[in-house]
């Protein structure tokens, strides 16, 4: 399908399930709906249009969503500010995340790296890499197995390839380390 078409497929489906500044449907349903509009900006590279769409999933009460739901949300509206050059900001956003239980904070991991991946695919690989992307890429690193190296490596990464090349190192079992740094 055309991007056009897609584009205008998906704001006929948002006025019919969004209007008055309310939600006309369940939250499962404002979920698929909002991560639809926010995948259409995104590749529109409408960052602040996807930061307001994960932001009014995310004004849900938690535990009024699907855990899954409201944590790809969480991730998702990092991913937009930090492609609208905040990185601060989308980073101090991803950290404040709460996860519930065990599975919450390993998924959390996973989250974070595969959203902060995605934004680093998408940036000029010569770009010189934040420092405080640096930072949070070695904390992140860590609690991933057998990745202390590529977070010490993270640490100096001068270009975002770089630090690209130690992301890519936690995708070979996916196996996270929980908050005492075991498997």
């Amino acid at each position: 399908m055309p991007e056009e078409e897609a584009m205008q497929r998906w704001e006929a489906l948002f006025a019919r399930t969004y209007a008055d500044g309310k939600w006309t449907c369940n939250p499962d349903s404002a979920g698929l709906v909002t991560s639809l509009g926010w995948d259409q900006a995104m590749r529109a590279e409408r960052y602040a249009d996807a930061e307001a769409l994960a932001r009014l999933f995310l004004a849900f009460d938690r535990s009024q969503c699907d855990g899954v739901s409201w944590e790809y949300h969480w991730f998702l509206l990092g991913s937009a500010i930090i492609m609208q050059g905040r990185v601060r900001e989308a980073i101090e956003h991803w950290e404040s995340f709460e996860p519930v239980g065990t599975f919450g904070a390993r998924s959390a991991s996973v989250s974070a790296r595969n959203e902060l991946y995605s934004c680093l695919c998408s940036s000029d690989p010569n770009q010189s890499a934040d420092p405080n992307l640096l930072a949070f890429v070695s904390r992140l690193l860590l609690k991933f197995k057998g990745c202390k190296r590529a977070a010490a490596k993270a640490l100096v990464a001068a270009t975002n390839a770089e630090l690209l090349v130690q992301l890519e190192r936690t995708y070979k079992d996916g196996t996270t380390r929980d908050s005492a740094g075991k498997e």
